[in-house]
């Protein structure tokens, strides 16, 4: 089977009726049939682009599985035009998936996904993906701490975190826009974790909601309001 009939097949069992649906949003659909998840992959994996499994990438970074990608990326509710803070670049896939939907068309300008990793190595090799897949003026990766947020480019409509902690930073709430949404696993240990969604209903209340219980499993957020390298 080749990879286009191999994202079809993935795409009909994630819209199946059951537990394994987890598409329902018809523009994470189109922007996921549209990006070419094996650009983003390790080289020699290429073929496995649509293999329903997270695969290691480098130091600790991984591609998460096509369905958690979809996952968060519902969670977000994203909407054209809007400004969105990814924390933890990873392979660049997920920024990708966040940018064919908040900047679906040329010329860009309304929409844009800021992406921030901690390792060179990563953010070099996520570049490199996103030139592949032709969206660098939608995306742009930096490489600094992703605990602190992205002050300079603040506020924004949505923030997405793609590795777990205690708790979320506060740098994040406070860079993120009201009425904005904030979405990150959360958990004291690696085999706990849930998926919440923050909601800044005003400058001082946060409305919390757990998506996802105890079911989800992401690599540490390292930071200054994260957890340490050691």
């Amino acid at each position: 089977m080749d990879l286009a009939a191999q994202k079809n097949e993935l795409i009909r069992r994630y819209k199946k009726r059951g537990l394994m649906r987890v598409l329902h949003s018809e523009a994470v659909e189109r922007a996921f049939r549209q990006l070419r998840r094996e650009l983003f992959m390790p080289r020699g994996l290429e073929s496995r682009a649509y293999t329903n499994r997270a695969y290691f990438i480098a130091e600790g970074s991984t591609i998460s599985a096509p369905y958690m990608h979809i996952i968060l990326a519902e969670a977000l509710n994203l909407q054209k035009g809007q400004k969105v803070l990814e924390v933890g670049t990873g392979s660049g896939y997920q920024a990708a998936l966040c940018a064919l939907i908040v900047a679906p068309l040329e010329p860009v300008g309304a929409g844009h996904v800021f992406t921030i990793e901690t390792l060179p190595q990563i953010v070099q090799f996520a570049k490199e993906n996103i030139e592949k897949a032709d969206l660098q003026k939608r995306v742009t990766v930096i490489c600094s701490d992703g605990t602190l947020g992205l002050p300079e480019e603040a506020p924004f409509d949505r923030i997405l975190v793609t590795a777990y902690a205690k708790e979320v930073p506060p740098a994040l709430i406070e860079q993120l826009k009201v009425g904005g949404q904030l979405v990150m696993p959360v958990g004291r240990f690696r085999r706990f974790q849930s998926l919440i969604r923050l909601t800044k209903v005003t400058k001082k209340k946060i409305k919390k909601k757990t998506l996802r219980r105890y079911s989800v499993y992401f690599v540490r957020l390292i930071g200054a309001e994260g957890w340490s390298e050691k």
